[in-house]
């Protein structure tokens, strides 16, 4: 683990106070917690926080900004969420304790050794959505349907919130989606206040632990969607990107549950926030999920898939795709256009390969899917590969319609490398063999042979995940 000084910042973090300087000139005043947070713990959960500030004074290039940014850096060090917002309030900590533990670097190893693994859970709720669905979606430990009011009242409970326990109970019967329980990362911040409560001002103490949680939660929610986008990309991109959870992210006056427990003494300290959210939304039932994931489950035999070395490269496409369309339903159709792009090479790059190989490969698998002839494909291909160099090099946006197209590609491309991977042929993940070469020889093979006017057996396509949908597809 990488040692930090902060020895450099003692006289800074001394000179620093929470009351306004009498003359500001020289002062940089930083906000420690926003005054519109909504007030947390066992407190009415729509009342508000206050606003803490800090003033600090610069010497030199010893500023609030450089430590921040060494703060930062020590938060990403020790594999902790990093955000500016939670460096500042670990630095008012320090504007508090620094001098109990002998300076800024003493504090500072101090938290060194309260960083602990607390169990994480979140409830988001779909706000004003009530549902008459009785079924619920499971998946990767996800639950998504009504709110599950009892069994989340009694964690809440349990953890020590009668309050946010309470306010659960008004959203009966609406729509929710609520994490598995997740390890995450956190400072246990409590425990070190416990010990020197008489430091701090009971309130000002009160507003910055609220502030703290807030932050950790805020960045844990974050790896939270990134986690339900990876347990859905291969359904989401193969249905044309319109069953992404990720819009719930940003629904109107959405209210979003965190709790953590087991750190602090004997593990028992516990703490759940509620923050909000405003924006637009559109989304697919639970049951329509359900549905689409079962059925491609079984189509393309992901539980097979999921076993074999192509797993990384099968996630890292449907990624790409998923969050091109994610642009293009933003109106973004250079960044949807340029997703897509990234998807294709994922698929057909290979150390050797130009944008001739590119098309020439791409063309092998989609002229199967539309029945068209091979050079078409290409030329089609090509030209849609050059697009992406006029959108980089001259600013030039592509039609709407050439994204369209280039998503189909993808999608197609998407599908074969599934077919493939749940063939069994695979090796397991973790063996070395490498099947995406190997596919890739298959592919430049089956290329070679329409080039040479020969045709090319059935088993071989189907083999390499290819569909021959139309026989005339290698006029």
């Amino acid at each position: 683990m990488r040692t930090f000084s902060f020895d450099i910042f003692d006289a800074l973090i001394r000179s620093s106070k929470f009351e306004k300087p009498p003359d500001e000139k020289n002062w940089t005043k930083t906000q420690i917690t926003a005054p519109d947070q909504v007030l947390l713990n066992a407190e009415p959960s729509d009342s508000k926080v206050g606003c803490v500030l800090l003033w600090s004074k610069p010497s030199g290039k010893i500023s609030i900004g450089s430590l921040q940014r060494a703060t930062m850096s020590w938060l990403g060090s020790r594999g902790l969420v990093v955000s500016e917002n939670l460096a500042n309030t670990l630095i008012a900590f320090a504007t508090h304790l620094a001098t109990e533990f002998g300076g800024a670097s003493g504090f500072f190893d101090e938290l060194d050794r309260l960083v602990r693994q607390a169990v994480v859970k979140h409830v988001v709720i779909v706000s004003d959505f009530r549902t008459t669905a009785v079924q619920s979606c499971e998946f990767r430990g996800f639950n998504y349907g009504p709110l599950r009011v009892d069994a989340l009242c009694k964690h809440f409970r349990h953890i020590g919130s009668e309050a946010f326990a309470q306010d659960l109970v008004s959203h009966s019967g609406k729509l929710a989606l609520e994490s598995p329980a997740l390890h995450r990362s956190i400072i246990d911040i409590p425990t070190l206040c416990l010990r020197k409560k008489e430091v701090i001002d009971p309130g000002t103490l009160y507003l910055l632990l609220e502030n703290y949680f807030q932050e950790f939660s805020r960045s844990h929610l974050r790896l939270m969607w990134n986690d339900v986008e990876t347990a859905t990309l291969i359904p989401n991109a193969l249905q044309g990107g319109n069953i992404s959870l990720l819009q719930i992210d940003s629904l109107p006056g959405m209210p979003r549950y965190t709790g953590y427990h087991g750190f602090g003494v004997d593990h028992k300290h516990g703490w759940v926030g509620r923050q909000h959210q405003q924006p637009e939304f559109r989304l697919p039932t639970p049951r329509l999920l359900d549905e689409i994931i079962g059925d491609l489950s079984r189509l393309f035999d992901l539980s097979q898939v999921q076993s074999t070395s192509l797993m990384p490269l099968v996630t890292s496409i449907a990624r790409s795709i998923s969050r091109g369309w994610s642009h293009a339903y933003n109106g973004r159709v250079d960044e949807a256009f340029l997703f897509m792009v990234i998807s294709l090479e994922q698929v057909f790059s290979s150390k050797v390969a130009t944008s001739q190989h590119l098309a020439r490969r791409t063309a092998v698998v989609w002229h199967q899917e539309l029945g068209r002839p091979f050079d078409e494909m290409r030329r089609l291909v090509a030209d849609l590969y050059d697009n992406r160099s006029r959108i980089v090099h001259d600013g030039e946006s592509p039609e709407f319609e050439s994204f369209l197209e280039l998503q189909e590609i993808a999608t197609s491309a998407l599908k074969a490398i599934l077919r493939f991977a749940g063939k069994g042929a695979c090796p397991k993940s973790g063996e070395n063999a490498d099947s995406h070469a190997r596919w890739l020889k298959m592919i430049d093979f089956i290329a070679s042979a329409i080039e040479a006017g020969q045709s090319v057996p059935e088993e071989t396509l189907r083999e390499c995940g290819i569909e021959q949908r139309h026989k005339q597809a290698f006029l």
